[in-house]
């Protein structure tokens, strides 16, 4: 049985198959998992805010991807979704281990807010080394804002 190809790819905001990519992700990703999450819809239209896209592909479709937002010296993680039959296959830590990376190379804090029932990604994120830093009040839906500890390189001489 042949192996499964897989890669992230990122995908800027000035990059002409940005809104293409952010239209198929939302149709075949964001309304298939707030759907079965028992979402809403409110939230399909993220993706296309964020100024870059980590997308995960296998054998050339996507599986996955983070919408991410840089702001206030803080690579933000906008969005996270895997397809429903790649969760759980280490897709979503690939994606935020590749976002840590770019993070790190510019000096920022990695920073996401997860919803208070998706216990699956607090625990991946708990797992990544983010700490649970603030929770947000009932009217925002119960997200939780978890921090990356800040990783800082130094030049050798």
């Amino acid at each position: 049985m042949e192996e499964k190809k897989r890669d992230i790819r990122v995908i800027g905001s000035d990059d002409p198959d940005f809104f293409p990519t952010c239209q198929h992700l939302e149709q075949t990703i964001t309304c298939e998992n707030l759907r079965e999450n028992g979402g809403t819809l409110r939230f399909s239209g993220l993706i296309y805010k964020s100024d870059t896209l980590l997308v995960a592909y296998e054998d050339g479709e996507p599986i996955g991807f983070n919408s991410i937002v840089k702001a206030n010296k803080s690579l933000y993680i906008y969005q996270i979704a895997v397809k429903k039959d790649y969760q759980h296959q280490g897709v979503g830590s690939a994606m935020m281990r590749t976002a840590i990376e770019m993070a790190a190379k510019e000096n920022l804090n990695v920073t996401a807010h997860v919803m208070e029932y998706n216990e699956a990604s607090k625990g991946m994120f708990r797992r990544l080394g983010f700490k649970k830093i603030d929770e947000e009040s009932e009217k925002d839906n119960g997200f939780y804002l978890l921090k990356q500890r800040k990783i800082f390189f130094r030049k050798k001489r």
